[in-house]
């Protein structure tokens, strides 16, 4: 059902207390902010991690493409949508905009306790896997990092993508 789904099928397998899954459209992650993803688990609460970054640009943030991330005072994710969140309803009120990054670290049990869970409803309307982490109870902790460069779901981000490796 989902990458996930099948990262959880490719570590059954594999002797491991923590599993990182660098999804495929994430090909510049550099080695800081998994250093920062990991040390998430040194307690033992974190269950499930991820990266975000903070977004400035208007067009990435009303765009569906980009999958945001609102977080509570502990950095753990209330809400993944690919709607704009929060939505600026007072315009006085500053709002700071995330991106969740397709970065992810679990610890085995429960990224294994993933794939007995049936898609849940709002995965299924938003098309984000991790909501399903959410509407079963389990909080994702978010890592703020820098910037990570371009995620390649789009022609245009292949575009942007090849214009970064020419600089």
């Amino acid at each position: 059902e989902s990458g996930t789904d099948r990262i959880a099928e490719a570590a059954a397998g594999i002797e491991a207390d923590i599993i990182v899954n660098v999804q495929g459209d994430e090909p510049f992650v550099k080695k800081e902010p998994l250093e920062k993803l990991l040390k998430q688990f040194d307690g033992p609460s974190v269950q499930v991690a991820s990266l975000m970054q903070v977004m400035t640009d208007e067009k990435q943030i009303s765009d569906p493409n980009y999958v945001k991330v609102a977080v509570d005072k502990n950095r753990n994710a209330l809400f993944f949508s690919r709607s704009v969140i929060p939505y600026p309803r007072d315009k006085e009120v500053p709002s700071v905009y995330y991106e969740h990054i397709g970065v992810y670290a679990f610890r085995k049990p429960a990224l294994i306790a993933f794939t007995n869970w049936p898609v849940s409803p709002l995965e299924a309307a938003e098309k984000i896997e991790c909501l399903r982490y959410l509407e079963n109870g389990i909080p994702l902790r978010m890592v703020i990092v820098d910037y990570m460069g371009v995620e390649i779901d789009t022609p245009e981000d292949l575009e942007r993508a090849f214009r970064l490796l020419k600089d």
